[in-house]
């Protein structure tokens, strides 16, 4: 099965901007804070939005004051002015292209004109272009419409921005049939226009389409009825597990495609579903590894892999003998560390975000069970070791989950701002590349080194690098969804293009450390070929700077694969290059 997305499906630059003045809004303003109608008509968004206090209003007569942020679809201009006689405090989100589709109404409305607006009737767009109509101000979405209209000689046409081109066309061709001296506009909003036109070009090259947003949402509506009308086989969805797996199964090449409200987190989840569907059609073995590397993503062994691989890497470049307990004592940790911390972040998602946390409600009995026995068995391991690496391992335990678990009464979180060590920005971060690089560099001192040298620096800066740009660019691919649930990452306070840049200055001084440490003899020589982690680093940071990073549990999968990688390359060294 052949599974091809769309380029533009997801939010638009409207959509986003609004999504992010509201956001930015929420971190500086106390509540309550307020939409005009919701801010975008995806139920998921909207529900998540909620639960962090931001309330779609449909009355405001009866709201208390607050912040107020104007959707992308705008207002009315008498209703801007009863808001701000209400006592709120307006935020404007309006659209760029809307408030242009505005302004034009305006001035012709005040130089005489009747303004024809080609839309959907009752939509918030439409009633707020029509109210700087001024009353001389007609809605029109059909041709038996235009046949009925009464209209003096000066006409002004415009569209709501997200019409259909081709309605569009047909509409403004009748309206100059019958007043030939109209001025026409055409206001669609060339985002609109591209996703449009690459749905359907997408659609004649599949056998099915599965277009993804809101029901609510008019542009979705538009883009699922755009594309029947080829015909084509077309399933319009709202979240992955509406997707009809029956009848898809009978497809071979599947065209996949999205509102512009829909969050790239559900678009994901239905590429994610649709390939499980490519599975169970490929050959034996194919099958095999895509499903096995799945269960290893969603079950974090791949990520103890990655401990277990580094944590080798580490021990050979300090020159210390990778015993089999000094390798699976990390693997052990940030197994259950991982577990445990993701079983807490479903909570700020509550069924309505990535299915990957969301389906963690499923297994919280084993998955927690799992998180305590592998902590009771990396504890007996490095007691094992001795009375310090135990120590230092139960400490490192206990920090591991104070970080995540709420230490403040929900009913004080009016007094103070977090509740968890995690909420505090950027901390994520630096408390994983921190914790990683203790229990992989620490315990082995611990263990058989007197004293700290210059070996345990150049260890513990490379694998802190390395597990910092991993967690840095995961932020970076889940940025869309952090923002919506209040969290502040790195990506999220600094900007990501900046953080990128900020990735590639971290990583210049560990390169340079490496080479320097196998030149000087601070480390043994495979820091040489430990550059090649550095070096694999940078391309993911351009392929995330070109947002070419592969979607969903592979582009995960791929930028964990560096731990592997070190493993890799440090176990060649060893046998091939060291021992000749």
């Amino acid at each position: 099965m052949e599974i091809k997305l769309a380029k533009t499906a997801g939010f638009c630059t409207g959509v986003q901007r609004a999504m992010n003045i509201l956001l930015d809004t929420a971190r500086r303003e106390k509540p309550p804070i307020y939409t005009f109608g919701p801010l975008i008509h995806n139920p998921q968004v909207i529900a998540l939005l909620e639960r962090r206090g931001i309330v779609a209003l449909s009355d405001p007569e009866s709201a208390p004051c607050g912040t107020l942020i104007i959707r992308a679809h705008g207002i009315a201009p008498k209703t801007r002015q009863f808001l701000k006689k209400k006592g709120f405090k307006l935020c404007d989100a309006t659209c760029p292209h809307v408030a242009q589709v505005q302004s034009i109404v305006k001035s012709h409305s005040r130089n005489g004109y009747d303004i024809i607006i080609i839309g959907d009737k009752g939509h918030a767009e439409v009633a707020g272009i029509l109210g700087f109509a001024e009353d001389r101000g007609v809605v029109v979405s059909s041709l038996a419409e235009v046949d009925l209209l009464s209209l003096g000689d000066k006409i002004c046409v415009v569209a709501q921005t997200t019409q259909n081109i081709e309605d569009f066309q047909r509409i403004t061709d009748r309206i100059l049939s019958r007043f030939p001296q109209a001025k026409i506009f055409n206001t669609i909003c060339s985002s609109t226009q591209k996703r449009q036109d690459e749905a359907m070009q997408i659609a004649h090259q599949v056998e099915a389409m599965v277009i993804v947003g809101g029901k609510n949402s008019a542009n979705t509506v538009r883009l699922a009825n755009m594309v029947r009308s080829i015909p084509k086989p077309t399933f319009h969805i709202e979240v992955p597990s509406e997707l009809p797996i029956k009848e898809l199964e009978k497809f071979d090449r599947i065209g996949v495609t999205a509102g512009a409200s829909t969050p790239n987190w559900i678009i994901e989840g239905v590429v994610e579903k649709l390939n499980s569907i490519k599975q169970r059609k490929a050959h034996f073995l194919i099958r095999w590894l895509l499903q096995t590397l799945g269960f290893l993503d969603r079950s974090d062994l791949f990520v103890a892999l990655g401990a277990f691989s580094i944590s080798y890497a580490a021990s050979l470049l300090q020159g210390i003998r990778p015993d089999f307990p000094l390798l699976i004592i990390p693997a052990l940790y940030v197994f259950a560390m991982y577990l445990f911390n993701h079983l807490m972040d479903r909570h700020d998602f509550e069924g309505c975000g990535p299915s990957r946390l969301c389906g963690l409600s499923r297994y919280t009995i084993l998955r927690l069970g799992m998180a305590m026995v592998s902590v009771v068995l990396a504890l007996s391991l490095s007691l094992h070791l001795g009375f310090y690496p135990f120590l230092f391992l139960l400490l490192a335990s206990i920090a591991g989950i104070i970080y995540s678990i709420p230490l403040i009464p929900h009913r004080w979180q009016v007094y103070v701002q977090f509740r968890r060590l995690k909420d505090i920005p950027a901390s994520k971060d630096i408390f994983l590349a921190a914790s990683w690089a203790s229990v992989t560099v620490i315990i082995p001192l611990l263990y058989g080194v007197d004293s700290v040298s210059i070996h345990t620096v150049v260890c513990f800066i490379f694998v802190a690098t390395l597990v910092f740009i991993r967690s840095v660019l995961q932020d970076i691919r889940n940025i869309q969804a952090d923002r919506i649930v209040g969290r502040e990452t790195l990506p999220i306070i600094i900007g990501q293009k900046r953080i990128e840049l900020l990735l590639f200055a971290i990583s210049l001084p560990a390169l340079a450390l490496l080479i320097a440490a196998g030149y000087f003899g601070w480390t043994t020589s495979v820091g040489y070929a430990l550059t090649l982690c550095i070096l694999f680093a940078w391309i993911f940071l351009l392929l995330s700077h070109y947002s070419a990073l592969p979607k969903g549990v592979f582009s995960k999968l791929i930028i964990d694969s560096n731990f592997i990688l070190s493993g890799l390359v440090a176990m060649f060294w060893n046998i091939f290059l060291y021992r000749s």
